[in-house]
C-alpha cells in the first residue's frame, strides 16, 4: 500500500527536487523524494499504530532504514507545521513519539494506492443462518455509490478543533475501493465489510439501494444488554443483577453511572471506561476495576474468572449473541415478512431503505422487547 500525499506546496514545501534548509546554523541541501518517503513511512505507521490512537513511537534504527541522516527532515516537517515531536525518550524502554499536526489533519489531501488490494471474502466463525448470510452478500454487492467525497470527521471542538485522521485514512481507503467494485467481507463472529469501515455519516449519505437514501436501527447499550443477558444462568448476586438491569429496562444505564461515579464524569467518558472494564483486562487494579468491584462485586469476579486466559472471551461471547440476534432473529423475520427488501448490517445495527420504516420499526421494536423482556 501507498499513500501519496497531493498538496505539500499548501505547506510551502518547494516544487523543487533539492532546496535548502537552515539546520543548526548551517545550511544544507534536501532532497524533496527524500522529505516525501519520510513523511508517508510516519503516516503509514501511524495509520497501523493501534496502541495510541493519536501517536505513534518510531525509533532512530527504524528512520535509518528509510534514510540515513534523517534528523534535519524531520526538523523540517516539524517547521512546516505537519509534525509535532515530543522528544522524551529512554534508551531500551521507549522511543520518541511523532504527532501530526491539526492543520496537517484538516488540510492534507491524499491518496491512497494498494496494488494487492482485491476482493476479499473470509469466514472464520460465524452462526448466522446460511440462506440469511447468502441474502445479505447478495445485498451488499448492489449497494450504489452517490455522493463519494470523503470528509474529515471533527472529533472535538474544545479546547481546539480536531480531526479524526485515522478515519479519514480508512474512509478514504474503504470508499475508493468501492468505487472500483472492490470489497471486504469478512465473517468472524460479527461481519466487517468495506461498508462497516466507513463513518456512519458516509454509511448514511452515500450509500444507496436504487434511488433511496439510507436509515437504520440500533440496539440501545447492546453489549450491556447481553451482558445481562449472559449473566442470566451465572451465579451472580440477585440484588447486583437487578440494581444491573434496572438502567437497561429503564434506558437509563448510564446516567444511573453518572450518579454512582460522580457527577464530573460525562456520558462518553462513563460509556468508554464501561467498554474498557468490558473487554480489557480486569485484574489490573484500575479505577474502573476497583469501582465495578465496588459496585457489582460478584458480576466483576465471574468476568475476571470468564476472561482469566483470553482477555477478549467475553468480548466474543457477547458478539456471538448479538449477532444472532441481528442475523437470526432480525434479519430473518425482516427477509420473511417485507418482500424485496435489502438489508446491510453493521454489528448491532441495520440498514435499509428509507421507505420500509414503518414495517422495520414494528419488527424491531416486538423483537428487542422480547429480549428486555428476558432480561
Amino acid at each position: 500500500m501507498k499513500i501519496e500525499i497531493n498538496n505539500l506546496d499548501y505547506f510551502g514545501i518547494p516544487n523543487k527536487k533539492t532546496f535548502l534548509y537552515e539546520y543548526k546554523k548551517e545550511n544544507i541541501i534536501l532532497q524533496k523524494s527524500v522529505l516525501v518517503n519520510l513523511l508517508e513511512f510516519i503516516l503509514k505507521r501511524y495509520w497501523h499504530n493501534y496502541k495510541d490512537y493519536e501517536q505513534v513511537e518510531i525509533n532512530s534504527r527504524q528512520f535509518s532504514k528509510v534514510q540515513w541522516g534523517y534528523a534535519p527532515y524531520l526538523s523540517y516537517l516539524k517547521d512546516k507545521e505537519i509534525i509535532l515531536i515530543n522528544k522524551y525518550f529512554v534508551i531500551g524502554e521507549c522511543s520518541r513519539k511523532y504527532y501530526f499536526t491539526n492543520k496537517f489533519k484538516k488540510m492534507c489531501e491524499i491518496t491512497i494506492v494498494n496494488e494487492n488490494y482485491d476482493n476479499e471474502i473470509i469466514t472464520i466463525k460465524t452462526n448466522c443462518n446460511e440462506e440469511i448470510k447468502n441474502k445479505l452478500f447478495n445485498d451488499f454487492k448492489e449497494i450504489k455509490l452517490r455522493n463519494e467525497y470523503v470528509g474529515r470527521t471533527l472529533i472535538e471542538r474544545i479546547p481546539m478543533e480536531s480531526y479524526d485522521l485515522k478515519k479519514f485514512l480508512y474512509n478514504k481507503l474503504y470508499m475508493d475501493g468501492l468505487k472500483k467494485g472492490i470489497y471486504h467481507y469478512k465473517w468472524d463472529v460479527r461481519l466487517y465489510t468495506s461498508f462497516t469501515q466507513l463513518s456512519n455519516h458516509i454509511r448514511l449519505g452515500s450509500i444507496y439501494f436504487g434511488d433511496d437514501k439510507l436509515s437504520s436501527r440500533d440496539i440501545p447499550n447492546s453489549f450491556p444488554l447481553f451482558l445481562a443477558f449472559w449473566l442470566k444462568d451465572k451465579d451472580v448476586n440477585k440484588n447486583e443483577y437487578n440494581d444491573y438491569s434496572w438502567g437497561l429496562n429503564n434506558g437509563k444505564f448510564y446516567n444511573k453511572f453518572i450518579e454512582k461515579f460522580g457527577y464530573e464524569f460525562e456520558r462518553e467518558q462513563i460509556k468508554n471506561m464501561f467498554q474498557i472494564w468490558l473487554n480489557g483486562d480486569n485484574n489490573r487494579k484500575t479505577m474502573i476495576n476497583l469501582k465495578m468491584y465496588e459496585l457489582y462485586p460478584s458480576i466483576h469476579k465471574i468476568i475476571c474468572a470468564y476472561k482469566l486466559e483470553n482477555k477478549n472471551k467475553l468480548f466474543y461471547a457477547l458478539a456471538e449473541l448479538e449477532a444472532d440476534f441481528v442475523f437470526n432473529t432480525i434479519c430473518s423475520r425482516v427477509y420473511s415478512e417485507i418482500e424485496g427488501i435489502k438489508l446491510l448490517t453493521c454489528h448491532d445495527e441495520i440498514y435499509y431503505e428509507k421507505k420500509y420504516e414503518g414495517q422495520i420499526e414494528k419488527i424491531w421494536t416486538e423483537e428487542l422487547k422480547k429480549i428486555n423482556e428476558k432480561v
